[in-house]
């Protein structure tokens, strides 16, 4: 549903200047869910649709939402109990969503993606990803979850190192071959 709006949006307003172009994304575009393949990826084309946009230079940009406490798809009565048990996300009061729309939109500089996260994401996303965010909570510097160790760089190629293991990367652990 989300790739089909936006592209049936675009080509609606292809003819038209569009002033500000913003999309309701989810934190699941940017690191995923178990179970979640076709929700995670919609999100994530959102955002790289917004990357693409301001490479162009075209305005556009995708926020990265956390389930909210009474509007959405986690405003069900099931969705807040399984997800409140998990602990996996906060559920964001529906006048703070509001409040960070109307800022995002305020802003003097609109970035390409903008992502939402609360305690209980950071918590999830520390545990899925370890070393993501740094002591003071920012996101560590390194240039990417696979680009983990710079091993030589030129003006013109950058060559890094990966080594995979189960405590790094769990998410690997159903999925070897001959062990």
């Amino acid at each position: 549903v989300k790739v089909r709006g936006y592209l049936n949006l675009k080509h609606a307003c292809r003819n038209r200047a569009v002033g500000t172009w913003c999309n309701f994304g989810s934190l699941l575009g940017f690191f995923g869910q178990q179970g979640e393949a076709d929700y995670a990826s919609a999100n994530d084309f959102l955002a790289t649709a917004s990357e693409y946009a301001a490479a162009t230079g075209t305005t556009e940009q995708t926020i990265g939402w956390t389930l909210w406490q009474d509007a959405g798809m986690g405003a069900d009565a099931l969705t807040k109990s399984y997800y409140g048990r998990r602990g996996f996300y906060t559920a964001m009061a529906t006048g703070e969503g509001i409040h960070h729309f109307v800022r995002e939109l305020h802003a003097p500089a609109m970035p390409a993606n903008t992502l939402y996260l609360g305690a209980a994401e950071r918590r999830t996303v520390e545990r899925f990803y370890p070393g993501f965010f740094s002591a003071d909570g920012s996101t560590t510097q390194h240039p990417g979850f696979f680009l983990r160790k710079a091993i030589s760089r030129t003006a013109d190629t950058a060559t890094f190192e990966c080594t995979f293991d189960l405590s790094t990367d769990p998410y690997l652990n159903h999925h070897r071959v001959n062990g």
